[in-house]
């Protein structure tokens, strides 16, 4: 949901920092099926493979459903 980051913006003003935080707050508030997203090689923000892992564990702690690449 977050697409790329617009040149000037500061992410830290947002009110979800990371997909996981979005997906908590439409599971509460919604009866909705939750997708996400991953990448095969590594979302490109990711220190490494393990970190990005942790993200995606993250995501389906939060309730995600599923997860889909770009195609």
């Amino acid at each position: 949901m977050r697409g790329d980051i617009p040149e000037g913006a500061n992410p830290v003003e947002w009110d979800f920092k990371h997909a996981s935080e979005l997906m908590e707050f439409i599971a509460k508030n919604g009866d909705f099926c939750v997708g996400g997203a991953c990448y095969p090689e590594k979302h490109p923000e990711s220190v490494s493979i393990a970190d990005d892992i942790k993200s995606l564990k993250l995501k389906q702690d939060a309730v995600c459903q599923f997860l889909t690449t770009q195609m």
